[in-house]
């Protein structure tokens, strides 16, 4: 039976938030539309969709003839896309092997307010932490951002804020 490698993507803007393989594209999408597991990046992005009316579109990669085989590809698939700066919800983006580098280009409007690009390139850090600290409260996107701007995932953050925020963290990292 042969093996599909494919991509969860944003159905408006194609942004892809995750790989996976799966012998039956029909049931694995199901379970990934009914899956509730707490604490699960790629559960709550597909809840937010959801809350917005939208569901996941899901797009077959390849079609390997083996278990191993389709493995091996997935993996190829995540780092491409970590390269390409995707921010993925699976397990594996926050290994330090997939650390992707951010584009050397800013989003930024102003000199009062920054990116998550700006964030990547300032502190070195991946656009899946961006998001983590996001998703804990430490991070606090301006509530002014756009509804266009939020849905391409183009969040703009105080300046002083971020650098406040961030800069006691590595402090407190440094300390231990």
């Amino acid at each position: 039976m042969p093996e599909y490698v494919y991509v969860l993507a944003h159905p408006l803007t194609e942004e892809v938030g995750y790989v996976g393989i799966t012998n039956n594209l029909y049931l694995r999408f199901k379970a990934h539309l009914e899956d509730r597991s707490p604490k699960n990046a790629k559960v709550n992005w597909i809840k937010n969709l959801k809350r917005e009316g939208l569901i996941p579109s899901l797009r077959v990669l390849e079609c390997p003839n083996t278990l191993e085989s389709a493995e091996e590809r997935e993996r190829y698939w995540i780092r491409y896309y970590l390269d390409q700066g995707a921010c993925l919800t699976n397990t594996l983006c926050t290994a330090p092997q997939y650390k992707h580098t951010a584009p050397q280009t800013t989003n930024s409007q102003s000199n009062e307010t920054m990116s998550v690009i700006d964030i990547m390139q300032k502190y070195d850090v991946s656009r899946m932490t961006v998001y983590r600290r996001i998703k804990e409260g430490v991070l606090i996107p301006i509530a002014s951002t756009s509804l266009a701007l939020r849905r391409q995932h183009k969040l703009l953050f105080h300046r002083k804020d971020v650098e406040q925020l961030l800069n006691k963290e590595i402090e407190l990292a440094s300390a231990s």
